[in-house]
């Protein structure tokens, strides 16, 4: 069983790989959400459950890291808007979806779908309101 000490005895080499392959596997989460519906549908329904300051912090993590993951920001950001109720993080992950970009991203929500667009770049994400 290891302790997290490398063969020198060092305590935090095991903790530092360890670090950087759980940030490997959320650069790689962040690009699923962009491409697989299951991700992003997923991510949508555990999102609206979060508590307002959890959501705050995702946003967060989000506006730090889906630059770097090489995925498309808008399709990362759309299933969270279409659930997303509170106006500031709305408008927070509007600025992720449109950071990196000449045009920000424009959209608005309904009560059925939400739409957006980035240039030539658009997401629809269908909801349905509690």
């Amino acid at each position: 069983m290891s302790d997290g000490a490398d063969e020198q005895g060092d305590p935090g080499a095991g903790r530092g790989a360890a670090l950087q392959g759980g940030r490997v596997a959320w650069l790689s989460y962040l690009r699923s959400l962009a491409t697989s519906a299951d991700a992003a549908f997923g991510c949508a329904l555990a999102y609206q459950e979060l508590p307002r300051d959890a959501r705050a912090e995702l946003v967060s993590m989000l506006e730090r890291d889906v630059g770097e993951a090489g995925a498309s920001r808008l399709a990362v950001v759309a299933p969270l808007l279409a659930v997303e109720r509170d106006e500031a993080l709305q408008r927070a992950l509007r600025a992720v979806a449109g950071r990196g970009r000449r045009r920000r991203a424009r959209g608005s929500i309904g009560r059925r779908a939400f739409v957006a667009e980035v240039g030539a770049e658009r997401a629809l994400a269908l909801a349905s309101p509690a």
